[in-house]
């Protein structure tokens, strides 16, 4: 009698464990069946918002489901990053996550509730992009060198803005503080849409930010450009040196960003997600609608590899934040 039961609980138990692998695959090749919502931390107008809702449309069209934008502000990223690390980790929600949000914040703000290496699980990256140093044209300074004789004769008289405590925007500006051996005053927004009116209104005295928000305002000559902060010139900006090019030899800045689920998420629906984002950004119109804004797609960046690129950028930025002495404030 117990060999009997015995011998049925173990059918059972083998019926189960191979259900599930069959059912595992099936999942995935039927997923999704619903809308996928992905948050963006960070207020609309802005280079992570249009990023996004560009690719969203690919992924939409590839995966036969909306996908659905979800501008969730605060905290320098922090409040909608973490309304996603609470959500059901399904490949439903996902998360758009800037190198700060991977790197620095988890650096700065020691209360942070969630670890963005642990609370989530990486699907691909999604551009690296160069930025900007832009100041009102109304101002007095027509290049690099000027600014900062102006900034060294007048420490913290200059406030820069940026989208938050430990954004690209701050670190950039920091890095370039620590750089020029001048002194600024920090003004954080709530998002890099408020950072241009305030510049434009004289209310800040210059930003770091990127080309597809600010090109129109340059060419309009109400912005004026100083420098860009990558390796060669933006190609929608080519009358524009770099900061090398300003006597900063071999200074470059290119922050990043990539497409984060909350850590469970099956592998084969992450990969499922992964794929479909590989295809979007490998087109040629991806990386011509990138190029546009000073950035370049990164098409194929997923799974370890990503893994190991984020873990790499996080030691870099370790120094980098070390060295340019930035706080929580």
């Amino acid at each position: 009698m117990f060999d009997r039961c015995l011998k049925a609980f173990c059918i059972k138990a083998l019926a189960a464990v191979l259900s599930a692998v069959l059912i595992a695959p099936s999942m995935a090749e039927s997923f999704p069946t619903r809308p996928i919502t992905w948050v963006i931390p960070y207020p609309p107008g802005g280079n992570p918002d249009v990023i996004a809702r560009y690719a969203a449309k690919g992924l939409s069209e590839k995966l036969g489901q909306p996908v659905l934008i979800d501008n969730r502000t605060g905290a320098s990223g922090i409040v909608g990053t973490e309304y996603v690390a609470a959500a059901k980790p399904d490949g439903y929600t996902l998360v758009y996550a800037s190198s700060s949000m991977m790197t620095v914040i988890p650096l700065i703000n020691k209360g942070l509730s969630f670890s963005p290496r642990r609370a989530f699980v990486p699907i691909h990256g999604l551009g690296t992009y160069d930025m900007v140093l832009v100041t009102n044209a109304a101002k007095p300074f027509k290049d690099v060198a000027s600014l900062v004789e102006y900034a060294k004769s007048n420490p913290k008289k200059l406030n820069y803005g940026s989208a938050g405590i430990g954004t690209t925007a701050h670190l950039a500006s920091a890095y370039f503080e620590k750089l020029a051996d001048i002194q600024m005053t920090h003004i954080p927004f709530r998002g890099a849409g408020q950072s241009v009116p305030s510049l434009l209104s004289n209310d800040i005295d210059l930003l770091f930010d990127y080309p597809a928000a600010t090109q129109q305002l340059i060419e309009s000559g109400k912005l004026r450009a100083l420098a860009t902060t990558g390796s060669t010139r933006v190609s929608s900006l080519p009358g524009v040196g770099t900061l090398q090019d300003a006597g900063y030899a071999n200074v470059t800045f290119s922050p990043w960003d990539v497409i984060l689920a909350p850590a469970g998420t099956p592998k084969e629906i992450r990969d499922r997600l992964a794929a479909a984002f590989r295809e979007v950004l490998s087109s040629p119109e991806a990386r011509s609608f990138f190029e546009e804004r000073g950035a370049k797609p990164l098409a194929g960046l997923s799974d370890e590899r990503l893994t190991e690129f984020i873990a790499a950028e996080a030691a870099k930025m370790q120094d980098l934040v070390d060295k340019a002495g930035i706080t929580a404030e």
